[in-house]
């Protein structure tokens, strides 16, 4: 028998865990931040070394010509997503370095 336990005593904890469209614990994407962040020195230039490298590597996808939405794992794979995919890989490679990483809803985008 297996039991998963999260402690929710702290806010910050559920800004790490792994969600169904951003899959922090994915190994492509823990091994690619870890990667690009090894040698930072602060949770900044982490942050910023993941946004640089997510520019350069990742292509956006107009939405007209876009078929099922993809997970963060399938972006880095793909390298091509919807800014909104993007924005979960984004959040995914912060989640699997340690940043605490929470995606507000544009309130201005309604469905």
């Amino acid at each position: 028998m297996q039991f998963s336990v999260l402690n929710l005593s702290s806010d910050k904890i559920r800004y790490l865990i792994p969600s169904d469209k951003i899959n922090s614990d994915n190994s492509y994407i823990i091994s690619q931040a870890n990667l690009i962040t090894y040698k930072a020195t602060s949770d900044y230039n982490r942050a910023k070394w993941i946004f640089d490298w997510i520019q350069n590597e990742i292509s956006i996808e107009d939405l007209s010509t876009k078929g099922k939405e993809r997970k963060s794992e399938e972006v880095y794979l793909e390298k091509l997503g919807t800014d909104e995919e993007i924005t979960h890989l984004y959040a995914a490679m912060l989640r699997s370095v340690g940043i605490a990483t929470v995606l507000k809803a544009d309130p201005s985008k309604k469905s």
